[in-house]
């Protein structure tokens, strides 16, 4: 290829790239902007319906304690008993107190307005709590003044014997808006943050990446190359281009084989060294010249690109990091005391088996992406992943527990690992860094997410049921990652000139990968010193 060749191919790629960027920036402007107003607007209505909702729903039920305290008491009024000597009334008053946080109080009147029995704020340590005593705010109206009482009769048709006040803390409405509030403030971040990354994701590849292989094949099809043909199904302009171009490689190839049919010869024997005559001669020169020879037919044009991992990885990460923040409570729940082991020392346990095989089995992990490719390796650690998650979930003792975790380390240290030997295998020359900060932002933003949604999921399904829902989103990304990784050790089409430059092997894996992370003295004195604590705290 000439000089002025070489410049105009750089130029092209060049204005495909300024395309490309400026393109991908204006749509996650735009998506960003309609994501962020539409979560504000909802978490407006969110408020809003709860706040106007509470109050209902907790007169409701004020009510119905004040009913099932009303009926006991009239119970023991159908017993003959008077109201002033029923026994153990104000202990009852204590465990209704007792099982219901909201409740700021529970009183008990008699028909001339005297309190009987209360338990709650209204008693205080020189309150005397015997029948028959004055009540401690004598002509009120409720028991307390700084909360929102419900009263409800009892006795018979005829006859009102007294009035139970239920009294419900205004407090615990403002911390129930509080918690509601920075519950929707969590939501709303995390579902910014994951719309925001699957739209990023699905904008490189229904967006960007058709324009950057068909500007690909009209490079290949320029120097005379028509190996490849592209299957876009969109219909766009993109689209169409693709199937135009394609169509004619497929016409072409098909007069090759007319042609080559008219000699008798085979695809096969002109691939081969045997003499097939002149004209069998000029029809190999021709092939060869334009990429004719395939046996199949022209293949179609399958590019391994760094947007491929996003999705799959961010969603695997996400399923790892939804127990990250309940995780100790979830110690604590199945640790069964023992003699030798303190519980301090058993809710870290799992987590620092967790470090430990998951930094042993990061260099095996290296070797073998690079021996089976990260697709295979993706694919492969799912299996100890998802049972590890599964485990957990059916976990019984501190055991299974840690067996399980180091399960999910060893998962997860191989399909982090083969996602970053995707992308340097797939990336550029001089791209590696700027793709690899992509990985990083991936891992970050799912653990983000992952950590919050977990804590609200796990207080609103319990521990046990986000272990089943985190193997799930594994398997999804399971899915998503089997269709759209390609075997990056097989797919070298690119959209530079190098397409055979991949990074180098630095490490073989294995002992040999180990021997020399060891080696690096500043790197272990910080995993020791900062990481391994780091990741034990949290």
């Amino acid at each position: 290829m000439s000089g002025r060749e070489q410049r105009r191919t750089r130029s092209v790629g060049d204005t495909e790239a300024g395309y490309a960027q400026r393109l991908t920036r204006r749509l996650i402007a735009v998506m960003a902007t309609m994501i962020v107003s539409a979560s504000v607007a909802v978490g407006v209505l969110l408020l809003n319906d709860f706040n106007r909702l509470l109050a209902p729903e907790l007169e409701r039920k004020a009510l119905l304690i004040g009913n099932t305290v009303a009926a006991d008491f009239n119970r023991a009024l159908d017993y003959g008993i008077p109201l002033k000597s029923i026994y153990g009334a104000d202990a009852y008053l204590d465990k209704v107190v007792e099982d219901h946080g909201e409740l700021k109080y529970v009183a008990v009147r008699d028909a001339a307005g005297m309190m009987l029995y209360w338990s709650g704020a209204a008693v205080s340590p020189g309150h005397d709590r015997s029948p028959g005593r004055p009540s401690p705010d004598p002509g009120g109206n409720t028991p307390v003044a700084d909360a929102l009482d419900y009263s409800v009769p009892f006795g018979n048709a005829e006859v009102t014997a007294g009035v139970v006040h239920v009294g419900i803390d205004q407090r615990f409405v403002q911390r129930q808006l509080d918690d509601i509030f920075f519950d929707v403030i969590v939501i709303l971040v995390t579902a910014i943050l994951v719309t925001l990354e699957i739209m990023l994701a699905l904008v490189l590849v229904y967006g960007t990446e058709p324009i950057r292989r068909l500007s690909l094949l009209l490079d290949r099809q320029a120097t005379g190359e028509f190996a490849h043909v592209l299957n876009l199904r969109a219909r766009d302009s993109v689209g169409r281009a693709a199937h135009w171009f394609s169509k004619g490689t497929r016409e072409l190839h098909g007069r090759f084989a007319a042609a080559l049919s008219g000699t008798g010869l085979s695809i096969e024997a002109l691939r081969s060294d045997a003499d097939v005559g002149v004209a069998g001669a000029r029809l190999r020169r021709i092939g060869e010249r334009f990429a004719l020879l395939a046996p199949k037919g022209p293949k179609a044009l399958r590019l391994a690109g760094v947007s491929d991992v996003r999705i799959p990885l961010f969603l695997f990460a996400f399923a790892e990091e939804l127990q990250k923040s309940f995780m100790p409570l979830f110690v604590r729940q199945v640790y069964e005391p023992v003699p030798w082991l303190g519980e301090s020392v058993a809710v870290g346990l799992p987590i620092a088996v967790y470090l430990v095989v998951l930094g042993l089995a990061a260099p095996y992990a290296g070797g073998w992406a690079k021996h089976y490719g990260g697709r295979s390796i993706f694919l492969a650690g799912l299996v100890p992943a998802v049972a590890g998650f599964l485990g957990c979930a059916v976990a019984e003792g501190l055991g299974e527990l840690v067996f399980w975790r180091g399960m999910t380390a060893l998962g997860y240290a191989m399909v982090t690992i083969a996602c970053q030997d995707y992308v340097l295998s797939v990336s550029a020359p001089g791209r590696q860094g700027r793709d690899l900060v992509m990985f990083v932002g991936v891992i970050m933003s799912a653990t983000v997410c992952g950590t919050a949604i977990g804590g609200i999921l796990a207080d609103h399904m319990g521990y046990n049921a986000v272990f089943v829902l985190a193997a799930l989103v594994a398997a999804v990304a399971g899915g998503i990652a089997a269709a759209t990784l390609a075997d990056e050790r097989t797919t070298g089409e690119r959209a530079d000139d190098d397409a055979a430059t991949r990074h180098p092997d630095v490490f073989g894996g294995g002992l040999g990968s180990l021997r020399v992370v060891l080696a690096n003295l500043r790197f272990v004195l910080f995993l020791l010193c900062v990481a391994v604590p780091a990741n034990v705290l949290v």
